[in-house]
């Protein structure tokens, strides 16, 4: 895609599908290095890290408060659950 994208500016071709916004992607994982190669991979797709979080708490505020296109849950999550938290948000945000 990227390579049809430099071939149709390099000929001064404009590109006549409506450019989408990235996927927003909210990370929660304990682990930071776990978060940062995830992240890193996300982004190289064209997609958009909202947020990220470390702990059940700090993972439900930021999933609430930013409304991301997709979450990704770590299972075990600090001291709790991927489980918990996304109970904890389909009660707050239905």
């Amino acid at each position: 895609m990227a390579l049809q994208r430099r071939l149709r500016d390099s000929r001064g071709m404009q590109d006549s599908a409506p450019s989408t916004p990235p996927t927003r992607v909210f990370l929660a994982d304990d682990s930071a290095l776990s978060r940062r190669r995830v992240a890193e991979m996300l982004s190289a797709q064209g997609m958009v890290v909202a947020g990220q979080a470390d702990t059940p708490e700090s993972a439900i505020a930021g999933i609430v408060a930013g409304s991301p296109d997709v979450v990704v849950l770590d299972v075990r999550l600090g001291t709790g659950t991927g489980m918990q938290v996304l109970r904890a948000v389909l009660k707050a945000a239905p």
